[in-house]
C-alpha cells in the first residue's frame, strides 16, 4: 500500500514538475490548464495500464487493440510536444515497475532544458531557425462545423491556396443530412492573419465552433 502511494505521488507530482520546468524556457503553453491537467493525468494513466495488464496475458493484448485506435482530436505542434507526452506515459510505467527508474527520468526530463539553454547561451547559433524565445508564437484557428457541400467545396479551394497553413482538413457525410462534419485547424502568424482568414473564408458563425489559441 505504501510503495502504491509512493508511485503514485511520483507520477502525479512528476508529470506536473516536467511541465512547468519546460514552460520557462519559451514554452508558456506548458502552463495553460488543459496542458497541466494532461501532465499530470498521462503519468498516472500509464501506471495504472502496467498494473493491470501486467499480469494478464489477454488482456494486455486487449488493451494494445483499444489504444491502437485512440488518437488526439488536437494535433499535435511538434516532435518537442509528443516526446513530453511520451515521456509522461513512460513515466507512469515505468513508475509501475521500479519507482527508483521513474525518479531518475523525472531528473533527466527536467535537467534537459537547462543544458540545452546553456548551450543556446554559449553558441547563440546553434539553434539558428528554431529559437527558444519564440517557438509557438503563431495562432492557430479551429473551426469545427456542419456545412453543405457548396461551402465544402469552398474550404477547399482555400486548402489550395494556403495550403502550408492548414495544418488540418478533414470532413465526413453525416448520415440522413446533406451535410459534412468538418474539422478544420489553420495556421496564422498573427492575429490580424487569423481575422482575415476568417472574413475571407466567411464562416458561418451559427453553424461553428471556432477557438484560436497560441501555436
Amino acid at each position: 500500500m505504501i510503495n502504491l502511494v509512493i508511485t503514485t505521488l511520483i507520477c502525479f507530482i512528476g508529470g506536473l514538475t516536467i511541465s512547468i520546468i519546460h514552460s520557462i524556457f519559451g514554452k508558456e503553453w506548458l502552463r495553460s490548464f488543459n496542458q497541466l491537467m494532461v501532465a499530470a493525468m498521462l503519468p498516472l494513466i500509464g501506471f495504472v495500464i502496467t498494473k493491470v495488464i501486467s499480469t494478464n496475458f489477454y488482456l494486455s493484448l486487449g488493451m494494445i487493440g483499444a489504444l491502437s485506435i485512440v488518437r488526439f482530436r488536437t494535433p499535435i505542434k511538434s516532435s518537442y510536444e509528443l516526446t513530453l507526452y511520451f515521456s509522461y506515459l513512460t513515466l507512469g510505467i515505468t513508475a509501475g515497475v521500479n519507482w527508483l527508474y521513474a525518479s531518475g527520468l523525472i531528473l533527466f526530463v527536467c535537467i534537459t532544458p537547462f543544458f540545452i539553454n546553456l548551450f543556446n547561451k554559449l553558441y547563440p547559433n546553434l539553434f539558428k531557425n528554431n529559437s527558444l524565445e519564440k517557438n509557438y508564437s503563431k495562432k492557430i484557428l479551429q473551426i469545427n462545423g456542419e456545412y453543405e457541400e457548396t461551402y465544402l467545396n469552398k474550404l477547399r479551394e482555400k486548402k489550395k491556396i494556403y495550403a502550408d497553413q492548414f495544418l488540418e482538413f478533414s470532413f465526413q457525410k453525416i448520415k440522413d443530412k446533406n451535410l459534412y462534419a468538418v474539422d478544420l485547424l489553420f495556421l496564422g502568424d498573427t492575429d490580424k492573419d487569423i481575422e482575415e482568414f476568417i472574413t475571407e473564408v466567411q464562416i458561418p458563425i451559427e453553424s461553428s465552433k471556432i477557438s484560436i489559441r497560441n501555436g
